[in-house]
Parts: structure tokens; C-alpha cells; sequence
């Protein structure tokens, strides 16, 4: 399976609909480079609106891209978005989940 492929094309989709700039670059061996400072604001913003909307579809649809690309910017060493202590904890173990199925 190619997964880095597929993170990017649903980044990607999500950035266009959303207006935002992804921060991800070209994949090299089913890997990809990231723009890091645009990666970290792309993520914060997909978790600031998952956590501002009560629409489940476009919830379900950010959750996917803002927890792997979380691991991604933790991995990188890059700032994690910020929330309330709910919101924090709920992301850090969704985070959590995501790493462990994610190779190094």
C-alpha cells in the first residue's frame, strides 16, 4: 500500500477545499517532505476547525488528515497545536494511536 500517497492526495484535497497551503512536498519512496512551518499551520487549522464545527461529516473528514499529519509534525520535532485540556488529551491519544501504525 502507498501510504504517503494517499495522506497526500487527502491533504491535498482537504488544503483546496479549505483554501489553505498544505506544507507537503514531493513523495520520495513512499515518503514525502514537508514544508515544516506551513505543515504545522496547516494542522493547527485543521484542528482548530474540527474542534469549531459540529458538522460530523466534515469532522470525520479532518480527523484523519490532522491526526496522522500530528504525528508527522511531532516526528519532525515541529509545535503541536493547542487547545483546551479536553481537546489536548483526546488529540494526544488519537496521535498516539496513529504513531504506532506508522513506520519510523
Amino acid at each position: 500500500m502507498h501510504f504517503a500517497r494517499l495522506f497526500i492526495a487527502e491533504a491535498e484535497a482537504v488544503a483546496s477545499v479549505l483554501g489553505l497551503a498544505s506544507g507537503v512536498g514531493e513523495i520520495i519512496s513512499d515518503e514525502c517532505e514537508l514544508e515544516l512551518p506551513l505543515f504545522e499551520a496547516f494542522v493547527a487549522e485543521l484542528v482548530r476547525r474540527h474542534g469549531q464545527s459540529n458538522h460530523p461529516i466534515l469532522r470525520s473528514l479532518i480527523v484523519s488528515v490532522a491526526a496522522t499529519g500530528s504525528v508527522l509534525v511531532e516526528r519532525a520535532g515541529g509545535q503541536l497545536p493547542t487547545g483546551d485540556a479536553e481537546q489536548t488529551a483526546a488529540w494526544a491519544q488519537l496521535r498516539q494511536e496513529h504513531a504506532q501504525s506508522m513506520v519510523r
